[in-house]
């Protein structure tokens, strides 16, 4: 009966260990926190090379890359599904070529928006938030908003973080209604912290 016992330990212990080497490999991250985080998805993007966690459970729609588009995936939320504050669509958008009236494309305008001091979002207009990291490259958060005081559920926003990375155009987006809150703040830095690059 010892035997049996002291065989059963080994072979669990075997297991665990394995498993511990197994961990480093996103499938199995994405299967862990599928179950037990069912707040973010893993998606990988081919042609964009690029791999980010999403909401869980919300419905995915990539476009074909054209044009000068490499890739794009919008994220929406299901009705009665998971709810990340008052976010109403994510998106990951990549592009390649800008054309000369594409706004925030350029490097002369992303060097721009990096030397600009901090903004407060309040009222209409877009604002330069911070400078940030994203995948090992330097990044500026934006927000546009038209922030309505007298009624919340009219205020607009929209939340991009953009980078770039060998003249490709990288934008991260969040965009909802109502207020703008530490809430989706912190998801959507969430998301920019699970952005990786194959």
């Amino acid at each position: 009966m010892k035997k049996q016992a002291k065989l059963i330990a080994g072979i669990l212990l075997t297991i665990l260990i394995m498993g511990l080497g197994w961990w480093k490999r996103e499938s199995l991250q994405a299967f862990v926190l599928g179950v037990f985080k069912p707040d973010m998805q893993i998606y990988v993007s081919d042609s964009g090379k690029f791999s980010a966690k999403l909401p869980g459970g919300w419905e995915l729609e990539t476009s074909t890359p054209e044009g000068m588009f490499v890739t794009r995936v919008v994220a929406s939320p299901k009705t009665g599904g998971y709810q990340a504050g008052n976010i109403g669509q994510m998106s990951i958008t990549i592009t390649a070529t800008s054309s000369a009236d594409q706004p925030l494309s350029t490097p002369t305008e992303f060097e721009i928006w990096q030397n600009k001091p901090d903004q407060e979002v309040k009222g209409t207009g877009l604002f330069k938030v911070k400078n940030e990291e994203v995948a090992g490259s330097k990044a500026v958060r934006l927000a546009e908003a038209d922030m309505v005081e007298e009624s919340v559920d009219q205020s607009f926003w929209s939340v991009t973080t953009w980078f770039r990375k060998e003249d490709k155009n990288y934008y991260i987006n969040m965009m909802g209604n109502g207020k703008l809150t530490t809430v989706e703040n912190d998801f959507f830095d969430k998301v920019l912290n699970g952005f990786k690059l194959n």
